[in-house]
């Protein structure tokens, strides 16, 4: 649950060109490109996509020739819904953004391939890998699955209420918090990453990876760069200019960029943060996109493709959305050096802002019609930033809805405030005895204690 809320919009700033609809579902059809196009590869197992239920204890070529996928794709082809796809189908159902949806559109607007519908075994057109859950910080809406830290800092705090809660929400933190692809594996996936048109590197931080390294230099020196997309997903913290000489052998470049806040809200929610390296390495990283060629296009009704597409992905969550209007205004002075687009992704349960009550969520709407001010005074002034913040999932819609939402009266139920209590209260004032932080003097106002229904 975690997971999956912090990586959905990995693609959320690719442009959605229309084409026709043969990525769509056809009659009688529940249609993604991912199980016949994708794969996705991790420490924890083996999927067609982030979003993937139940990932196999497997390698990575047992698991792409392997009946469970292709009884997917038969499901699929006869209009039933896997349970493997069961995460991206409740997403729709509820009106978000689904991964399906994003993998069926990025695909789309760069014409990588033409979607197939044969049950055999393909190589991957798109992998997605994360080699480790190395991380350098300890972000609050991630969990021990995807930073070693995370796991050491609950281990060595032995904090009860830190240890149920990643227990419930998350899973039992493992003995070794550290947890990498076994090599034979790194192997699989290098000689797969060779013959991929779209290569894409998360984590933990993949800029931190030995592994990550180990496969840019492969792709680079087998010239395979020359023609792939190496898309990272990165916090910004360890870009240097080794890895930015690297960057300039690809074919193109997408570069993610996670930033949820600035200064201490930054720090905040992604502890370890050091603002100021981040924002010196977003300036390198638009340095480099600058300098890139442009492909065509150049007004808001022609996009605008470079060699080097940056853009930031910005989790809303109950912590961000308190400062998010100050957040909005750096990425409008970053966009004004570089171009980047915005993509914002509300963040789901356990953190997703409307679990805020009290004078905190009063203080979100305001933050929130703050930001949405900004975003369309800019559009007012330089149409063209519509272009960057007006992208597939719509990151202006995203707030106003969010910001809606928040107006409603709160939810009073006894249930309500329970999963306020235990998701969001308890691990807050843990975390902030933990980490010598402090809710209150970051965002001047306590974080409401809950009230029981009389």
């Amino acid at each position: 649950m975690l997971i999956k809320a912090r990586k959905i919009r990995a693609f959320s700033f690719a442009i959605n060109i229309f084409m026709p609809d043969k990525f769509d579902s056809q009659p009688g059809e529940y249609y993604c490109v991912m199980p016949w196009h994708g794969a996705f590869y991790t420490s924890n197992g083996m999927g067609a996509c982030c979003s993937w239920g139940d990932l196999e204890k497997t390698t990575p070529m047992k698991f792409l020739k392997g009946e469970s996928l292709k009884k997917v794709k038969k499901q699929m082809l006869s209009g039933v819904v896997p349970k493997e796809c069961t995460y991206c189908h409740e997403q729709e159902q509820n009106g978000f953004y689904s991964t399906r949806n994003l993998y069926r559109d990025h695909v789309k607007s760069k014409k990588w391939f033409e979607p197939s519908r044969d049950l055999e075994f393909k190589t991957p057109e798109v992998l997605e890998v994360r080699f480790s859950n190395l991380c350098n910080m300890q972000c609050r809406i991630c969990s021990p699955d995807w930073s070693h830290l995370i796991g050491r800092e609950v281990q060595e705090s032995n904090n009860p209420t830190l240890k149920k809660f990643y227990e419930i929400s998350s899973k039992k933190v493992s003995e070794d918090p550290l947890q990498e692809i076994p090599d034979e594996s790194v192997q699989e996936i290098i000689e797969l990453a060779k013959k991929a048109n779209h290569v894409f590197i998360t984590g933990g931080e993949p800029t931190i990876h030995k592994q990550t390294i180990q496969l840019i230099d492969t792709l680079i020196e087998t010239g395979s760069a020359k023609n792939q997309t190496l898309h990272i997903n990165t916090n910004c913290s360890a870009i240097n200019p080794r890895l930015l000489q690297k960057f300039k052998e690809f074919d193109n470049i997408i570069l993610s960029i996670s930033i949820d806040g600035t200064g201490d809200v930054a720090n905040y929610q992604r502890y370890g943060t050091k603002w100021e390296v981040v924002d010196a390495n977003v300036r390198s990283l638009g340095d480099l996109k600058n300098n890139s060629p442009v492909i065509f296009g150049d007004d808001v009704t022609n996009p605008i493709i470079h060699t080097v597409s940056m853009g930031v992905n910005l989790a809303v969550s109950a912590y961000t959305v308190l400062d998010i209007d100050t957040t909005i205004k750096y990425l409008i002075d970053v966009w004004d050096y570089c171009k980047l687009s915005i993509g914002v992704s509300v963040v789901h349960y356990p953190f997703n802002p409307i679990t805020l009550r009290g004078e905190c969520r009063k203080l979100a709407v305001r933050k929130l019609q703050a930001a949405i001010d900004l975003i369309q005074d800019k559009i007012a002034q330089e149409p063209r930033f519509a272009l960057y913040i007006k992208n597939s999932a719509n990151s202006l819609e995203e707030l106003q809805k969010l910001q809606q939402t928040l107006s409603q009266p709160e939810d009073s139920s006894l249930e309500a405030v329970r999963y306020y209590n235990n998701f969001i209260y308890k691990p807050t004032l843990a975390l902030d005895q933990v980490r010598n932080q402090s809710f209150e003097q970051l965002f001047g106002l306590p974080l409401d204690p809950p009230v029981l229904p009389e």
